[in-house]
């Protein structure tokens, strides 16, 4: 056609889509999300191989989850107190009573002396004269306690072979004796000392010089002018 320009996009001419083809823009247009073309993540499956018995396995199909922390166990609350643990406690040894006999002589319920305790209560029934608490073993006074009102002291010393020893009298404390009133006294029974208490006070320390394994301390003696109403060993 000579002079006739051949160029369809010069004549302003689309050509025919082909057909069965797609605009790809179209497809993508956000504006429509009906178009959109969203491929979904299926969850992962995993396969659990189990061992049953050996040479054998059984195997199954799950959803992947993940690992649960491990938690604490809880422990067990006590009756008072929900929020504190249970706990066992050691049983204490019951005190012994030992009852009063008329010579003043108690023989002692135990036979390991250290870390047991005597509990003497009582009162004074002079205030000019005085009374006496003493361990013996069978030979000798391991520990002379002698209360004296007159001269507010407190005598301590020991006896070998009919033989006195040197006497302490000093005090950590006031001389706590009165008549009539009653005191409680409390005689600890340690490696190297009698450690005494009165009425809730440390009183003194006195060494323990006799220490014979062969002659131990067996009994407590009182005498004086004192009424005791109560002995205890624990």
């Amino acid at each position: 056609m000579g002079g006739v320009a051949s160029c369809c996009g010069c004549l302003g001419i689309i050509p025919d889509e082909k057909e069965g083809s797609i605009d790809e823009s179209a497809a993508m247009d956000p504006a429509d999300p009906t178009e959109l073309l969203i491929e979904k993540k299926q969850p992962k499956s995993i396969n659990h191989t189990k061992q049953t018995n050996p040479g054998q396995s059984t195997t199954t199909t799950g959803i992947d989850k993940p690992a649960k922390t491990p938690t604490k166990p809880t422990e067990a609350a006590t009756p008072d107190d929900p929020t504190k643990p249970l706990r066992t406690e050691k049983k204490k040894e019951s005190p012994v009573t030992i009852k009063i006999p008329e010579n003043g002589v108690f023989k002692l319920p135990f036979a390991a002396l250290v870390g047991k305790k005597i509990e003497i209560s009582g009162q004074p029934t002079s205030d000019t004269g005085g009374f006496s608490f003493e361990l013996k073993s069978r030979k000798n006074v391991c520990f002379h306690y002698n209360p004296r009102l007159n001269r507010k002291q407190i005598v301590r010393n020991t006896m070998t072979a009919a033989a006195w020893g040197d006497e302490e009298r000093d005090l950590q404390m006031e001389f706590p004796f009165k008549r009539s009133v009653e005191f409680l006294t409390i005689i600890t029974i340690e490696e190297n000392v009698f450690g005494v208490e009165i009425n809730g006070q440390k009183a003194f320390e006195f060494p323990r010089r006799l220490k014979d394994e062969n002659d131990p301390i067996v009994v407590l003696r009182t005498a004086g002018d004192v009424k005791i109403r109560q002995i205890r060993f624990y």
